[in-house]
């Protein structure tokens, strides 16, 4: 069964798990410990060693944000998160 606002809150967890894996992607090293140095740009190889500016934090976060409906861990969480949300909703009626 499907809360009426079904739709909305498909959009709602992809979003929110689009932002929260873009400002994980700018502000952690630890995000790319297992990812070999010659799979990252320049902006990303920076954060990964620590000494990434603003400018190239912003520029991986809008990266990040931008290429999110193709990576698949995102859409997998988003797809999960709304699940719980739906039948936490339909639980409150």
């Amino acid at each position: 069964m499907l809360h009426s606002e079904w739709k909305t809150i498909l959009i709602g967890s992809f979003i929110c798990v689009a932002v929260c894996y873009s400002f994980m992607s700018c502000y952690s090293s630890t995000f790319y410990k297992k990812i070999p140095a010659g799979r990252l740009n320049h902006s990303q190889l920076l954060v990964k060693q620590g000494n990434a500016n603003f400018e190239q934090r912003i520029n991986v976060f809008v990266v990040s944000l931008l290429f999110s409906i193709t990576n698949h861990r995102i859409l997998i969480a988003a797809t999960l998160l709304a699940i719980g949300v739906n039948f936490a909703l339909l639980a409150l009626q």
